[in-house]
């Protein structure tokens, strides 16, 4: 993306920001900040009112009342826009929960929640966090009076997601390395489907199984 959009892309990040958390703003309590980081080679840079970010960035507009905190981000390469919510009395606890998570526990599930990805244009930018804004509006006070129990469905929800993707990632990794074996084992080079096969056993097919076995078997013969 040229440098040159940044100042236009986080002007409309904040101006919409400000407009999709005004639901808030008869709240006891309301507060609302932004702030930028410039990501550099070296890390993370404030970037102060009299700069400009240019390249990549990571920039967070913060609010909060008596009952509830959260924040808007947008940036990092994936350039995605997200939200993230909590009552006042959890965020010391867990900093709060996507603003989609919360939807999805409440049995509101809603595609506007979920942000967006390489969002380049000042157009789309104020779109998806229009969208976050039409969410909290319609969700906040919900989120202000949950209690444990909804947070222990969010938190159950997040861990089986997690393991999920990582079980289909050592599925990759499985299917990867039993290709491999088995070239390995056409070329008889034993010594490295063992190598590849041995380290995965519990995932093996009974194929598998018995091409290692054979392959520890060859090895042996041939020494």
């Amino acid at each position: 993306m040229p440098p040159a959009q940044t100042p236009q892309l986080l002007r409309a990040f904040f101006e919409a920001s400000r407009d999709a958390v005004r639901c808030l703003a008869s709240e006891p309590g309301f507060q609302y900040e932004h702030s930028v980081d410039a990501l550099t080679e070296t890390g993370a840079r404030r970037v102060t009112s009299g700069e400009t970010a240019a390249g990549l960035f990571f920039a967070g507009a913060r609010f909060g009342t008596h009952r509830v905190a959260g924040e808007i981000t947008y940036g990092d390469r994936e350039f995605f826009i997200n939200m993230v919510l909590a009552p006042k009395t959890l965020t010391a606890r867990n900093g709060g929960f996507a603003l989609w998570e919360w939807s999805v526990a409440f049995g509101l599930s809603d595609a506007r929640a979920n942000g967006d990805q390489l969002v380049l244009t000042p157009d789309r930018v104020r779109a998806v966090v229009g969208d976050l804004g039409a969410v909290l509006t319609e969700i906040w006070p919900k989120v202000a009076v949950a209690g444990l129990d909804v947070v222990a469905t969010i938190e159950a929800a997040r861990n089986q997601r997690r393991q999920e993707s990582a079980e289909a990632e050592a599925e990759r990794d499985h299917q990867h390395l039993a290709t491999q074996a088995a070239e390995a084992f056409r070329n008889r080079d034993y010594p490295r489907v063992i190598a590849l096969l041995a380290p995965i056993t519990s995932r093996l097919t009974d194929a598998e199984r018995v091409k290692l076995r054979l392959a520890r078997k060859y090895a042996e013969t041939t020494r």
